[in-house]
């Protein structure tokens, strides 16, 4: 009793506040998430929600490449080798940015043929334009990761989800329709932009120096396939539902994703946003912690949330939704419960790529891609309900190899003693 009474009495950890930090601010962002959602499920046909949910799948998969892993290394490196990564991850950033762009700008006409759906051209090619103004601020919003200054960004961050929601329901009631929610992503990049130009810059300019370029680039390689493997997997049900199900069922199980796991990915970035700095400055400065656990309640603490949620939708969707998507409930209630297990692997994930042990990481998330579409596309389906079952499964498989390989506790367990220093 005596040592919890202690630990209560101590200060919050970094992991705490900044956690705290990035939660409260998504909490209030959801306010504005759900205004859109209901936005989205008044004005938009069943067949539009799907065209629409499928375009922002896309453009995130896109978007996976900007998270090449230069950031990733300017947070995690040694103080000797902060100058050399800073300067070089801006320019690789700036060539990346300008080669997303590019590709699904001119990729657009394949995908929209793919699915037989022409809407997709002009929305896919309208969200291209975004990517061509984070790189201005890319080194800044590193830096301040690596500061563990986790209110200024979550406060910025926040301002531009709020910003990116609030103009899709303002477009939508404009009568904008489906190129609302393309709009919306030049608005949160280009607020973005503002916000993170007064964030200094560490001094550091721009430079090609190829031997520091091969570097990062060697280790962004697995990085960047993992952040492909996360995002292939987050979307991978949308993906294969929208060439599976029928227009009409594929823009209910878009609805059901988008009002379930859309809500609670939203928190597991967060977390992660806080996570993986803080973890990152335990690798550069090893210490004996009793706060280790604290990584072990926040997890247990959002999972509640979650399942909170699961067992509330019954009660919001009725309330807050027109009744051609109340056929959805009990599909919305399992979609819930499949963000538990996507939490734990993320946790899991970030403590490797944390201890830079990328190769693992970049196994472990293909592993789970593959298991996925496997399940996916070799039990038969015909309904969006058997479908969510067939996600749950997926979601959750990935917990057999690791309870027989690891034991479940031990393959989560923070020692930070034995990261290795450098990748």
């Amino acid at each position: 009793m005596k040592t919890l009474i202690s630990r209560l009495k101590q200060p919050p950890s970094t992991l705490v506040k900044n956690a705290g930090w990035l939660l409260s601010v998504e909490g209030v962002a959801k306010i504005s998430r759900v205004v859109t959602i209901l936005c989205m499920a008044a004005l938009l046909t069943p067949v539009d929600y799907g065209i629409v949910i499928l375009a922002v799948a896309f453009h995130d998969l896109f978007r996976m490449l900007m998270r090449s892993g230069t950031g990733n290394q300017v947070i995690q490196c040694h103080e000797s080798d902060l100058p050399a990564f800073a300067r070089n991850a801006a320019a690789l950033q700036w060539a990346f940015c300008i080669g997303i762009a590019a590709l699904q700008f001119f990729s657009a006409p394949l995908l929209a043929n793919l699915y037989d759906k022409p809407e997709l051209l002009p929305l896919l090619q309208l969200m291209s334009v975004s990517y061509l103004l984070y790189p201005w601020v890319s080194v800044r919003v590193y830096l301040l990761h690596r500061a563990n200054n986790m209110k200024y960004f979550s406060l910025s961050n926040g301002s531009c989800i709020i910003a990116e929601n609030l103009s899709i329901a303002l477009l939508l009631l404009l009568d904008f329709g489906m190129t609302s929610v393309a709009i919306s992503k030049i608005v949160f990049s280009a607020l973005w932009l503002i916000l993170f130009l007064r964030v200094p810059d560490g001094g550091y300019s721009i430079a090609w120096q190829p031997s520091v370029i091969r570097r990062l680039f060697g280790t962004s390689t697995n990085i960047l396939g993992a952040e492909l493997a996360k995002a292939g997997r987050h979307h991978a049900d949308t993906f294969i539902a929208g060439r599976l199900l029928s227009p009409e069922l594929f823009g209910l199980y878009a609805f059901a994703k988008n009002a379930g796991v859309g809500l609670s990915q939203s928190l597991i970035n967060a977390y992660n946003g806080a996570l993986f700095p803080y973890l990152s400055e335990l690798n550069r400065n090893p210490q004996d912690t009793s706060s280790k656990r604290t990584v072990w309640l926040l997890a247990a603490g959002l999972s509640a949330v979650f399942m909170l949620q699961s067992a509330m939708v019954p009660v919001y969707v009725p309330l807050l939704f027109d009744e051609v998507w109340h056929s959805a409930i009990v599909l919305v209630s399992v979609l819930c419960l499949t963000a538990i297990p996507n939490l734990y692997l993320d946790t899991y994930c970030c403590y490797l790529r944390a201890s830079a042990r990328f190769s693992t990481e970049l196994f472990v998330r293909v592993a789970n891609l593959a298991a996925c579409v496997v399940l996916l596309l070799s039990i038969p389906t015909d309904s969006p309900m058997q479908f969510a079952l067939v996600v749950g499964l997926a979601s959750s498989i990935w917990l057999v190899p690791a309870a027989i390989r690891w034991g479940y506790l031990k393959c989560f367990h923070i020692n930070t003693g034995s990261m290795p220093g450098r990748s």
